[in-house]
């Protein structure tokens, strides 16, 4: 019985590490497959098409028309659609073009007149490298197109960069400007001279961009990589490729030299004003607040309304900075309803 047993026993032992090394293979093969299959996926997402694309080549989806700006001698390219109770005037951020307002001018100018320009130094408007770009510069200009196209009752909706601009116009326009909708606007927290110091030394226009450099900020600019940003981030990587998007690079870097001191008191410009403002945010936002990329601009923006009382705040749940194109339905929407009213 003993000598059965124990024959039985090294059957057991060897049918169990026949199975050991099977099972091993599986999960090696398994494991080849995997890898396998996200380098394959890294590379799709990652890899350099070589295409390359200029921003006069660039398709707005609607015909461009420029305005000629005499006094500040450059040539502003703009689309419009539609008509309606109000004219929205759109106002990019500080590394982008008039083309990420797409999704609202599609859906808005069914019911009102949408214009949307390039400021100078950006997209296919007038760019000289001589050309010190401000704040400052930027609210003369688009003051001077304003008046040029003779626009009434104006909202002004304003991204990123683009909000500082429109609360600036606001306050200095009172008559024509009647709302403002500012979609994760930069320039309402008061920063230190201390964090402004360090992050002015960190900037040089002379810096080559490369492709990995947008592809770093869309990951900081956006929660969830989705449709339309991926489709950007492509466009984005194809004006570097050009050499194109360097001039959009310079004008952001003077401008954003030009803005930083001013931090320090910019928010009273907002507190102070006087008519119906929108604010829309990504919950998940991580460039506004300025210099706090730990945290989300969820506490932030709440306080504005303590800041200014004709100011509401809408939260857009699981998006970035980057929300016009990340989730333009749920932008739509909010303003929409504010418009309504």
């Amino acid at each position: 019985m003993q000598e059965n047993w124990n024959s039985g026993h090294d059957d057991y032992n060897i049918n169990s590490t026949g199975s050991g090394k099977v099972y091993k293979s599986i999960f090696l093969y398994l494991g080849v497959i995997a890898i396998i299959v996200f380098a394959a996926f890294y590379y799709y997402e990652n890899k350099d098409s070589g295409e390359k694309l200029t921003y006069k080549q660039l398709k707005y989806g609607c015909p461009v028309y420029y305005f000629s700006d005499k006094e500040l001698k450059h040539k502003v390219a703009y689309i419009q659609k539609g008509q309606g109770r109000f004219t929205l005037l759109f106002i990019h951020g500080i590394g982008n073009y008039l083309k990420y307002f797409n999704p609202q001018i599609k859906h808005l100018s069914k019911k009102y007149k949408c214009v949307a320009l390039d400021m100078p130094g950006y997209g296919k408007s007038s760019f000289y490298k001589h050309v010190k770009y401000s704040l400052d510069f930027h609210v003369a200009s688009i003051t001077n197109f304003i008046s040029g196209l003779k626009l009434k009752n104006v909202v002004l909706i304003g991204h990123s960069y683009g909000g500082m601009v429109a609360v600036e116009l606001a306050g200095k326009l009172k008559k024509i400007i009647q709302r403002l909708i500012l979609i994760s606007p930069v320039g309402l927290k008061e920063i230190s001279k201390r964090t402004i110091n360090i992050f002015s030394r960190m900037q040089n226009e002379n810096r080559q961009l490369a492709v990995d450099d947008i592809r770093r900020a869309f990951k900081m600019f956006t929660f969830q990589n989705r449709g339309l940003t991926e489709k950007y981030l492509k466009e984005n990587f194809a004006l570097i490729r050009s050499g194109d998007y360097q001039k959009t690079y310079i004008t952001r870097t003077r401008v954003l030299l030009d803005i930083l001191p001013k931090l320090t008191r910019f928010h009273w410009r907002f507190a102070y004003l006087d008519l119906p403002i929108l604010l829309i945010s990504g919950d998940k936002d991580r460039v506004v607040p300025m210099f706090d990329f730990q945290n989300y601009g969820y506490k932030y923006f709440k306080t504005l309304e303590f800041k200014n009382s004709n100011a509401k705040v809408r939260f857009i749940k699981n998006c970035g900075h980057l929300s016009v194109i990340e989730a333009p339905d749920k932008v739509n929407e909010y303003i929409d309803e504010f418009l309504r009213k």
